[in-house]
């Protein structure tokens, strides 16, 4: 699985990695399509727990896989380099990202900022172990009050996913303020019973 844009700008652009981009508050997600079983990891050894600085890399790689597996036809903004700078600079020290470890090995990671749910990427090998719907629910009670996120218009694997976990699409856009210049949708969820 994988859910979320970059929140700095590409390399051709000159600025600190730690600057918002202006389309930081558009990252589509996007979700893998491989279903591969995972490598002899037994599903309820997966731990989820907030990423540490040692972390960075090695869910910068899952972002890296997942991206390129789920989003063939999705031209990625930023250089592997940049996302790798991203990961180390931005989204562990700086917002609330978490990893899914398998054996000592990190094979999914989420990022929230607030109510808004950024990133949710799972390696290849892991998509359809579950791992996806148990950090949805992590996302739901760290946000009790709601979320929002973006994914890919192309990508539809990540929007039945998301409708299947209660979020509903409530804008679409033409990509224009996204990195990718790619048709995104924004969803929201709201728990039951709560005023939008």
């Amino acid at each position: 699985m994988a859910h979320g844009r970059l929140d700095h700008p590409p390399a051709r652009t000159p600025r600190k990695v730690d600057e918002p981009s202006t389309a930081e508050a558009r990252r589509p997600s996007s979700f893998a399509l491989e279903d591969r079983r995972p490598p002899a990891a037994d599903h309820s050894d997966v731990l989820l727990r907030r990423a540490v600085d040692t972390d960075a890399h090695a869910a910068a790689e899952v972002w890296l896989r997942s991206f390129a597996q789920a989003l063939p036809t999705v031209r990625c903004a930023h250089s592997d380099h940049e996302i790798r700078d991203w990961f180390a600079k931005v989204l562990v020290p700086q917002q609330e990202t978490w990893v899914a470890v398998a054996e000592n090995t990190v094979v999914g990671v989420m990022v929230l900022k607030g109510e808004e749910l950024k990133q949710l990427y799972l390696d290849p090998a892991w998509r359809g172990q579950g791992l996806g719907d148990r950090f949805t629910a992590l996302a739901k009670r760290q946000q009790p009050d709601g979320l929002t996120l973006w994914t890919f218009q192309a990508n539809t694997s990540a929007q039945g996913f998301y409708e299947r976990h209660g979020f509903t699409a409530v804008e679409q856009t033409d990509g224009q303020r996204n990195d990718e210049h790619e048709p995104d949708t924004r969803y929201t969820w709201q728990p039951t019973g709560h005023p939008s």
